[in-house]
């Protein structure tokens, strides 16, 4: 039995697609799964505070409620900064005592410089608004659960103390406290894939398209055999 060399060099191309698009996709969606579960797990807790003015408080009646309901934007985005700064991030170090603990845990000293202390904390901090709503949420990251509600709980006491002293403006109520969640916030391992298998099967695609494109075009370049009697 003859085979027709033009009906196998035109099966070339077909299988050269396939064996690229599947090669490049089990590589990528095999990258992606592994990257993901080497990357090391980070936990979050998030503190709740509610922050208003303090004069508010003696607005009697409907005119009341109504004050405090209002939104400040101004207020919400300057007590952020204040939540962020050095004044209140101390406190939180020295009660955490952080200097000694992530000395030993990250450089393996027996204490960190307050300087280098407070670049990890506000590295390790999220501060979101509620939207149109004066509320403040202080989302704090760590390696390990526990260490992020703590923190972010740190943080709101923290800044719940300095709102309580006779010369503030301002009141700040807590609302939620953070609670040890036993489920990672990043990776997201579920997410990254689904990523990761449409990232494969689309350059995959395009891999395996390029690939058998420029066999034929070769093919095509190549001298044509001399036809069969």
């Amino acid at each position: 039995m003859i085979t027709n060399p033009a009906s196998r060099s035109s099966s070339v191309p077909i299988v050269l697609f396939l064996s690229l698009s599947f090669l490049t996709f089990i590589g990528v969606a095999a990258t992606v799964t592994l990257v993901t579960f080497i990357l090391p797990e980070s936990f979050a807790g998030a503190a709740r505070i509610r922050i208003e003015w303090r004069s508010q408080n003696t607005v009697a009646g409907a005119d009341s409620r109504s004050n405090q309901d209002r939104y400040d934007a101004r207020l919400i985005q300057t007590e952020i900064e204040v939540l962020h700064s050095e004044l209140i991030l101390r406190k939180v170090i020295e009660q955490l005592d952080l200097n000694t603990v992530w000395g030993r845990k990250y450089i393996g000293v027996d204490k960190l410089k307050t300087a280098e202390c407070l670049g990890l904390l506000k590295a390790r901090l999220v501060l979101r608004t509620v939207q149109n709503a004066s509320v403040i949420q202080i989302c704090a990251f760590s390696d390990n659960p526990d260490e992020a509600a703590h923190i972010a709980n740190a943080v709101a006491r923290a800044y719940l103390d300095h709102t309580e002293a006779p010369t503030s403006s301002i009141k700040a109520t807590l609302i939620d406290s953070a609670q040890a969640d036993p489920r990672s916030v990043r990776p997201n391992k579920s997410k990254n894939i689904i990523l990761g298998i449409l990232a494969g099967g689309v350059l995959g695609l395009t891999v395996g398209s390029l690939g058998a494109w420029l066999l034929r075009l070769w093919q095509r370049r190549l001298p044509r055999p001399p036809a069969l009697p």
